[in-house]
């Protein structure tokens, strides 16, 4: 990517006001990228931390949570994905054809599927994540195209069905981090979130209260990796608008 186009997606952030992340009392708050409202769902997250106390369900309802916790967005219940799933007949989702049935079948606009890949619950605590998101790849639309083949046909056919161009960009997002706090850049930023969500506002000991509780760091990762899946949409976005804005040669 040339500087030009670098620097012309950042312009077109501003202008558009594709922010993620907004410093309000109590706390950095995340905003939507997109130009209308959207709903979507979080599968639960898979345990590949080696961890037994990582819990994926738990992990996919704090992210459901902080979805819920911004404006012009909203997520359905976990337990109606998971019900979505039994009536599927599938114990997870493995592939972009049975995630592109579930959105259909849950009428959402976007499927949030992921992993736990690392879970340190001891001061300082480190937690790793890597998050898909599942969408339709043009966001001026409110519906999906050509997604009707993947709810009528069987559910084991959905696996062997051939996929349309934009199909096969799925998934539209890709973000991992390892949130260690340890790192003085992740204990920046676990600061900012902590700060104003204690008993009294602007405590310096808030932060540590989330540094020696796991379940309060997993609120903060939470936040941490929706932040930057929603960056990386806004990227997305911008990326796609200056396409449709550059002639063609």
């Amino acid at each position: 990517m040339t500087s030009q186009k670098v620097m012309l997606i950042a312009l077109m952030l501003a202008a558009c006001g594709c922010t993620y992340m907004e410093l309000r009392a109590g706390g950095p708050h995340l905003g939507s990228p997109y130009p209308t409202r959207r709903v979507w769902a979080v599968l639960p997250m898979r345990n590949e931390s080696g961890s037994q106390f990582a819990d994926g369900l738990k992990m996919a309802d704090r992210l459901a949570a902080e979805i819920d916790s911004i404006p012009n967005m909203d997520a359905i219940p976990v337990n109606r994905v998971l019900a979505a799933l039994a009536a599927m007949k599938l114990r997870e989702v493995s592939n972009t054809s049975q995630a592109l049935g579930l959105m259909k079948a849950l009428g959402v606009d976007g499927l949030v599927a992921g992993t736990i890949t690392a879970y340190e619950p001891y001061d300082p605590p480190a937690m790793g994540l890597a998050l898909e998101l599942y969408a339709d790849a043009d966001v001026e639309k409110s519906d999906f195209a050509n997604l009707s083949p993947l709810t009528t046909a069987a559910t084991g056919e959905t696996v062997d069905l051939k996929l349309e161009a934009w199909q096969l960009k799925q998934p539209v997002s890709r973000v991992s981090a390892h949130l260690a706090a340890s790192e003085p850049a992740i204990r920046v930023e676990l600061k900012n979130y902590a700060g104003g969500r204690g008993v009294e506002y602007g405590l310096q000991s808030d932060w540590r209260r989330y540094r020696i509780n796991m379940n309060l760091f997993s609120d903060f990762a939470a936040h941490a990796m929706m932040g930057r899946l929603l960056h990386a949409e806004a990227l997305r976005i911008a990326e796609l608008k200056l396409t449709e804005k550059t002639p063609s040669p």
